[in-house]
């Protein structure tokens, strides 16, 4: 059986033929190649494309070192081309080297960017690249393509997807969601039924990203220091930092005052870079305006972040906060940490709240609590939203399996199996 990933696919089909360079981007080994070299592939078969019209080119493979050049890379794909009364498509996978290949070379101006360009101007040939470092979305992209690109933005399997593979497996519904947030939702991991080998495959694929897109890719000489800050983030999901507290707390543990806050602030572009984390900013709800003091860091996938714990610490409020997050921004939303400022007298209390996603007019408060049978915890959690002064819908989404309810303030209670299959929340 296979894993669907309908909604990528079905994009990447709304996508065909425009004049856009289509470009997938996401953390390694989770699926950007199967979705474009298998599911995408086989829907072009099926709908008449030649084989020998799609043109693939894997750039992680050691055979393929020769077309990180792109003079290379261009004499290959042009050779592939044999009609001009024929459309082509063309598949190039982890692109990201022949873009290190032209820094390399001239760190202000890449040869890559020209090779695409190219390709889109002939006319029959319609461009996909896959990557694992986000410099496909810096500012070098936007002024090569000159808006004509549209990123795709490939995550880990939601829990939907999960459970729409996993559930005839005998499993009840929480036995599931538990092994969904042990050991996340990355497709090879997935697929992997011995508790061992999750383990171990999370692992290396921890270690894949961090030497092959983080070390190796920045030069980093000081893996200590990287070490230290993956175990800082990975022991702090959820919780409201920034990049001088990461570093206090890098000097509290290690003494190192060699190293200085760019490092730091270096590092951390370099983890969000390659999709390991993504750096969630607060918002002020009632003045609806931004605000960059704090922010969380949230793992693409919560498997790995457990796996560079070495599974010890599975703190449920963390990670069903990392997931909902992850669960959102795939969804399309996008997500702030919210504040609430509440005055009382001469002092101002920020209120949190945990999640503020907006899509288009959809605006929605998100509370994530492991519990909210104690009257106490339940009024903690309440209060927040009750102070945002405004319409929109708020949940308070747990992990207790209750029924969904709608509270005497009008808030939605739900438990977060339901939440998280529950695809269209005005629903609920």
């Amino acid at each position: 059986m296979e894993i669907k990933r309908d909604d990528y696919l079905n994009l990447l089909i709304r996508e065909k033929d425009k004049p856009l360079v289509k470009i997938i981007t996401g953390i390694r080994r989770c699926g950007k190649s199967y979705l474009l070299f298998n599911l995408y592939r086989d829907y072009l078969l099926s709908v008449g494309v030649k084989e020998k019209n799609i043109i693939t080119l894997n750039l992680d493979e050691r055979e393929n070192i020769v077309y990180h050049e792109p003079e290379n890379l261009e004499n290959y794909i042009k050779g592939k081309i044999k009609s001009t009364n024929e459309r082509y498509y063309v598949f190039i996978d982890e692109a990201q080297y022949a873009i290190i290949k032209g820094e390399k070379k001239d760190e202000n101006y890449n040869e890559f960017y020209f090779v695409i360009n190219g390709l889109i101007h002939l006319g029959n040939v319609d461009v996909y690249l896959t990557g694992s470092n986000s410099r496909f979305l810096s500012k070098d992209i936007r002024t090569e393509f000159r808006g004509r690109y549209i990123e795709i933005g490939l995550n880990p399997l939601s829990f939907s997807e999960f459970y729409l593979f996993k559930k005839d497996n005998g499993k009840s519904i929480s036995e599931l969601f538990n092994e969904y947030l042990t050991f996340g939702g990355l497709p090879q991991v997935v697929l992997e039924d011995d508790i061992d080998l999750k383990r171990k495959m999370l692992k290396d694929i921890f270690s894949l990203v961090y030497y092959k897109d983080i070390i190796e890719r920045y030069r980093v000489d000081r893996k200590d220091v990287l070490d230290d800050l993956m175990d800082i983030l990975s022991t702090s999901v959820g919780g409201l930092t920034n990049p001088n507290k990461i570093y206090n707390t890098y000097l509290s543990k290690t003494k190192d005052k060699s190293i200085s806050l760019n490092t730091i602030n270096a590092y951390l572009s370099y983890l969000e870079d390659s999709f390991l984390v993504e750096n969630i900013t607060r918002y002020d709800v009632v003045g609806r305006k931004g605000l960059n003091s704090l922010s969380k860091y949230y793992f693409s996938d919560i498997g790995i972040r457990n796996a560079r714990l070495n599974f010890n610490r599975l703190d449920i409020n963390n990670i069903m906060e990392n997931i909902i997050a992850n669960e959102m921004i795939s969804r399309g939303y996008d997500i702030n940490v919210g504040v609430v400022p509440v005055r009382s007298h001469d002092s101002v209390t920020n209120l949190e709240i945990d999640l503020v996603c907006r899509k288009g007019p959809d605006l929605y408060y998100l509370q994530i609590s492991q519990t909210i049978l104690d009257q106490e915890t339940k009024n903690r959690e309440i209060r927040p939203l009750l102070k945002t002064g405004d319409g929109f819908t708020k949940f308070i989404i747990c992990y207790d399996e209750t029924p969904t309810y709608r509270s005497e303030e009008g808030i939605i209670i739900i438990n977060i199996r339901d939440f998280l299959l529950e695809k269209n929340l005005k629903n609920l």
